[in-house]
């Protein structure tokens, strides 16, 4: 999403999550994932036409295109994803799903 912000700057992109850790960690200096050089584009655009948010509602009502993105569970056994987190897998898309389609 941020290089979207970046080659694009007249497209307002937001990044929403109900986690509001992980919206604090992505306004501040210590992104919450690690990608070569996702630090400086974040820097350049943050603020400018790249937002982050915990207003998933808000998010959703203003968007003209959304991405949903989903965190894959991890087995607590293995650490991978494998046959026992499927089902964890299929509940957090379905939630998402579900809080799109409750979205005003």
């Amino acid at each position: 999403m941020a290089v979207i912000a970046l080659k694009c700057p007249e497209i307002q992109v937001t990044l929403v999550d109900i986690s509001e850790p992980r919206i604090k960690a992505w306004n501040s200096d210590h992104l919450p994932i690690y990608e070569p050089g996702l630090d400086k584009v974040v820097k350049a655009c943050r603020g400018k036409n790249l937002f982050f948010s915990t207003e998933v509602d808000k998010g959703i009502r203003e968007a003209d295109l959304i991405f949903g993105m989903y965190r894959i569970p991890r087995c607590v056994r293995c650490h991978h994803s494998c046959l026992q987190t499927e089902n964890l897998t299929d509940i957090y898309v379905l939630s998402a799903i579900i809080t799109f389609l409750q979205s005003p």
